[in-house]
């Protein structure tokens, strides 16, 4: 090859390298600009989702096509797949509400199903929404249950609570999740009464009616807890001896919080938690793959989430707290669950076997266990406070 040829071919094999460092440049920019474009969008997902404080009612999104006294009929929009789920649901119209049984039959997106009256009247043509805390209201409309609406006082101000009395020495404080309401007790508080213990029904910062966080966010934990023992030391005021604590969902972080940081922890006897959001970051990761989010973009936005919105997220993974938790504990969580990972539930199971008692039900959607097979959930309690009341 002559000198000439050479050179060109050398020029000719340098030009290629620069311009294959060009392109491999310009697409890792192009796949950065996207990582972070959808980087902020996910964390403002993450805002808008989980961090932001929404009372907003569901809407009645149901039509009652037929309503007689032992069935109804429901038709949903495509794209509501809970009116066929197996599981027991409550049933609200503007003048009335019910509980929806086994499904008898369906045919498009009409289902029929097995029906009682709680509460009013359910009539056909009108609208309707699900309610999966399955009770109208409060204890005295779902179960003639007398309570009083009692007050404690929080590190931000009182904040209001039902009270249903008990027999023992035994306080029960129910702590409901992200956005929630009290009502979410409801489906507990039968098997509770009827072991004699206290029912104390809180509400905590950033609820209706309550103080709001000074961060204007909910927390999951790292500050809620406080709102928890102001409520522990009422019960102690009271006359508790034995303090249980019940949390659904985020109320199982703010529970395992409260287990971490409050000098009344050692005044803790029992946990009941059902389908706990016991990592925050874990629980993050698990809705990306559930909306088919790269794995890269999800860390990218909870970097920009914990810059953005200050969210600490090593703090809010509390299942490494799993070895220093010292009573028995009830782990309730279904395994349909699409909001909190049912593994981070395995995972606090498999760490402390010693003191969690497991229960999974297959099927069950996010703290839908008791709707599913109310019988078996109501037993489950029942045989844990037998438990913790005779521990001591």
């Amino acid at each position: 090859m002559t000198t000439a040829a050479s050179k060109k071919r050398s020029g000719f094999l340098r030009r290629r390298v620069r311009q294959a460092a060009a392109i491999s440049l310009l697409v890792f920019v192009i796949l950065g600009i996207v990582d972070l474009a959808g980087g902020c969008y996910y964390s403002i997902m993450i805002n808008s989702d989980a961090l932001s404080v929404d009372h907003t009612p569901d809407k009645f999104d149901l039509y009652v096509e037929t309503a007689g006294l032992t069935a109804v009929t429901i038709r949903a929009d495509a794209g509501n797949s809970d009116v066929t789920h197996p599981a027991e649901w409550g049933i609200e119209t503007p003048t009335g509400y019910g509980r929806l049984g086994k499904i008898v039959s369906q045919s498009g997106n009409s289902v029929t199903r097995e029906f009682r009256t709680l509460e009013g009247t359910v009539t056909a043509g009108q609208t309707a929404r699900l309610d999966k805390h399955a009770y109208p209201g409060d204890p005295l409309r779902a179960f003639g249950l007398p309570y009083n609406t009692v007050t404690f006082d929080s590190p931000l101000g009182p904040m209001p609570a039902w009270y249903v009395a008990g027999q023992t020495e035994t306080w029960v404080i129910f702590i409901h999740g992200v956005n929630g309401r009290r009502s979410e007790a409801l489906r507990m508080l039968r098997p509770i009464v009827d072991s004699g213990a206290h029912a104390l029904v809180i509400t905590y910062r950033n609820d209706e009616g309550a103080p709001s966080d000074p961060s204007g966010k909910h927390q999951f934990g790292l500050t809620e807890w406080q709102d928890v023992e102001a409520a522990a030391h009422f019960a102690r005021a009271g006359g508790a001896k034995r303090i249980v604590l019940v949390g659904y969902s985020m109320g199982g972080g703010v529970a395992m919080s409260f287990m971490r940081h409050s000098l009344l922890a050692a005044e803790v006897d029992g946990l009941i938690m059902d389908a706990p959001m016991l990592d925050f970051g874990a629980t993050i990761d698990f809705a990306g793959k559930q909306r088919s989010v790269p794995g890269v973009v999800v860390a990218t936005a909870r970097l920009m989430a914990g810059w953005s919105y200050h969210v600490k997220w090593n703090e809010l993974d509390y299942i490494r707290d799993a070895d220093t938790l010292k009573v028995p504990v009830l782990l309730v969580h279904g395994t349909d669950d699409a909001k909190v990972p049912y593994s981070t539930s395995e995972g606090l199971a498999q760490k402390r076997p010693d003191i969690v008692t497991f229960d999974s039900y297959p099927d069950a959607q996010h703290v839908g266990a008791w709707n599913l097979d109310s019988v078996r959930y109501e037993l489950a309690v029942r045989e844990f406070l037998g438990r913790v009341n005779t521990a001591k």
